[in-house]
């Protein structure tokens, strides 16, 4: 079962007084950010989602799965109206008006030709945002988490979301009939943080396997810094 929530994070000023579960720092230089609006419904996504599997460890990838493909024949249970809605935010903040699937966005901006394209860090560039996230807690109602973020003279907001780890799924009816797909980086709940420094409660996600943090201009197409965490290096807190 899925559990889904996506909104606003209210936060506690807290003392860190133990040390964390476990923790993960940005580089010096940006890590880029690739976003893959798609849908079980659609014949061309497929390739899309196999395209997001294959790139290098240190880019970090989210899978938002759309819900207008569901009236077509067959309704993806990773789909949510709010990753919709996310969808036509970015298209707008790019000055576009048309969304589909597959769409990627590297760093906030459509990525037109993505099946070429060789997605990397540039490492000779000096990230003008630096995160730290760290997992201070885990038990059967959530995560505890602290997110630290530094920018250097630039705007930012803050943004968290759960992936699940690759897995396969089997698709009765519509496009995609017959076929069995493999997923990609599957986001599961994402919200804004409202503002940095501060202590999170996460609530409790099924399958949630990669914490992604990642810090934007709140108004424009430019993702400065992401980072992500893999939930198995942390020990967990019996509930």
């Amino acid at each position: 079962m899925v559990y889904r929530w996506m909104g606003w994070l209210s936060a506690c000023w807290l003392p860190l007084a133990a040390a964390p579960l476990c923790q993960v720092s940005s580089p010096a230089y940006p890590q880029p950010l690739v976003e893959l609006y798609t849908s079980e419904g659609c014949s061309s996504c497929p390739p899309a989602d196999a395209w997001l599997g294959r790139l290098p460890p240190e880019v970090n990838a989210l899978a938002w799965h759309v819900d207008y493909w569901n009236g077509l024949g067959w309704t993806d249970a990773l789909s949510q109206a709010a990753w919709s809605r996310r969808q036509r935010q970015m298209v707008q903040r790019e000055g576009g008006n048309v969304v589909y699937t597959p769409q990627v966005m590297l760093n906030g901006r459509s990525l037109e030709a993505w099946e070429g394209s060789r997605v990397q860090a540039a490492r000779q560039a000096r990230a003008r945002v630096s995160l730290q996230l760290q997992v201070l807690s885990q038990d059967a109602q959530g995560l505890q988490v602290a997110l630290q973020g530094k920018a250097e003279g630039v705007p930012v907001r803050y943004q968290l979301a759960l992936t699940r780890a690759p897995f396969p799924h089997a698709i009765a009816r519509g496009e995609n009939a017959g076929r069995t797909l493999s997923h990609q980086h599957a986001v599961l709940w994402s919200a804004e943080v409202t503002g940095d420094g501060q202590t999170i409660r996460l609530p409790a996600v099924a399958e949630a396997a990669r914490l992604v943090a990642w810090a934007d201009a709140p108004n424009a197409p430019q993702v400065w810094q992401s980072v992500s965490l893999p939930l198995n290096r942390c020990v967990s807190v019996p509930g």
